[in-house]
């Protein structure tokens, strides 16, 4: 079993990114990989340090005729900013079920409610947790098809308690946020062998390659169950990014093709996991 890394912060006297020059010459590809002065780079880390090196060989700012960009913003406040754009995510989640046996799931919301039908709770043990595919906060569309816009919230829970043993929830949620190195922020990556339980390793991934790019994303890891493999493990927190299972790179990866690959590698498995470290 891979040791763990512990996640340490480090200081650093290197001068601030301005986060304008982030916005003129970073972009992300529909394949999920990071454009910077027209050359893709696989992994983030690989483009911050071109874009770095660059900055340090010129620190003089190029004109700016834009007054809403603030220059003594932050690269992490500046992407903030940009994450607030509501841009989501969607799956298809498929549980299955015995007769007079439960989810293990609590909806809230509803058109009486006055709010679109979302996971508010995962009972931990339920189906529905260990299935590691779904994340509070999450929207339920529909439910075997059935749409929810105009359900009241009673004929949501209804409609879930009676639908059979076989399961399949079209959940829409939100992308993860752009993570970006730069002068307070480092990644790194770490190997992590974990045994599945159950078919899964513990945690539930979000984003992938998207056709939109805007909707493009790394995979990223939501949520770490407690319990569960990767829990135990204990070197995989929310936030960090998958980037390979077994060799297999997930980078141009959608969100299926990335839960596909997870499903189908063995019992025992190795993950390269990046993750962020701050700087001080």
């Amino acid at each position: 079993m891979a040791k763990s890394v512990k996640k340490r912060h480090f200081s650093t006297s290197e001068p601030s990114v301005p986060a304008s020059l982030i916005l003129n010459s970073i972009s992300f590809n529909i394949d999920g990989s990071i454009q910077y002065k027209e050359k893709p780079y696989s992994f983030a880390s690989e483009a911050l340090e071109a874009y770095t090196d660059d900055f340090h060989l010129s620190c003089e700012l190029p004109e700016i005729n834009d007054t809403k960009v603030n220059l003594d913003q932050s690269p992490l406040e500046f992407l903030a900013k940009l994450n607030k754009e509501e841009f989501k995510g969607s799956t298809v989640v498929e549980l299955m079920k015995k007769e007079g046996t439960t989810l293990g799931l609590t909806v809230s919301g509803g058109i009486d409610k006055d709010g679109k039908p979302r996971v508010s709770n995962l009972r931990q043990g339920g189906i529905a947790a260990r299935s590691d595919q779904l994340d509070v906060g999450d929207y339920i569309k529909a439910v075997n098809g059935i749409n929810l816009a105009k359900f009241r919230h009673d004929e949501i829970i209804s409609l879930l308690k009676n639908v059979g043993e076989r399961v399949v929830l079209e959940v829409e949620y939100e992308l993860p946020p752009v993570s970006v190195q730069g002068s307070s922020v480092i990644f790194r990556t770490v190997e992590v062998t974990l045994h599945k339980e159950g078919n899964t390793f513990g945690f539930v991934i979000r984003g992938g390659a998207h056709e939109d790019r805007n909707k493009s994303r790394p995979v990223v890891i939501t949520c770490v169950r407690p319990g569960g493999p990767a829990d135990r493990e204990g070197t995989i927190k929310p936030g960090d990014r998958l980037l390979s299972v077994d060799g297999i790179r997930l980078l141009g990866t959608t969100h299926a093709e990335a839960m596909s690959i997870l499903k189908q590698c063995g019992q025992e498995a190795t993950l390269l996991i990046e993750y962020d470290v701050s700087v001080m």
